[in-house]
């Protein structure tokens, strides 16, 4: 992950990152959601809310999610990784990060959102930019939503 991300940019600037420079990646984790027969899916990174975090958010926000409840929802990590805090700091000092790249913290997913929206418009803006359009959505929301 280090030789990916800069520290200096900390970690809303990881979260951004991604959007920016990870189109090709969203699109396929959301092409395997839109096909019922590949569900139930589990989304998991490292330690589930860095990268795990942001699909998580898209695809609540594909669902309609307002902002608010998808940072409640990001922040309710911290709560599932509390048991492994120390380690997941050593690991990233170990990487040369900071500790707060540990951290699940509501700003960070919220300024997050707002980036995606000052650069891109919206979520559903930034998705049919890079290829996921309206109608893939549309299934998404189909599968996920009862």
């Amino acid at each position: 992950m280090a030789q990916y991300w800069s520290p200096k940019k900390g970690l809303t600037g990881m979260y951004t990152d991604l959007f920016d420079v990870s189109d090709e990646e969203i699109c396929k984790i959301l092409e395997i959601m839109t096909d019922k027969a590949n569900l139930p899916v589990l989304i998991h990174c490292q330690y589930g809310k860095d990268r795990t975090g942001v699909i998580i958010a898209i695809i609540l926000s594909i669902c309609g999610v307002d902002d608010e409840t998808i940072v409640q929802e990001y922040t309710s990590s911290q709560e599932g990784l509390a048991s492994i805090y120390s380690s997941i700091v050593d690991d990233m000092k170990r990487l040369g990060f900071t500790e707060e790249f540990a951290t699940v913290s509501p700003d960070v997913m919220r300024n997050t959102l707002i980036y995606v929206k000052e650069k891109y418009g919206s979520i559903q803006d930034y998705l049919i930019g890079i290829g996921f359009d309206l109608d893939k959505q549309k299934l998404i929301r189909k599968n996920f939503l009862i």
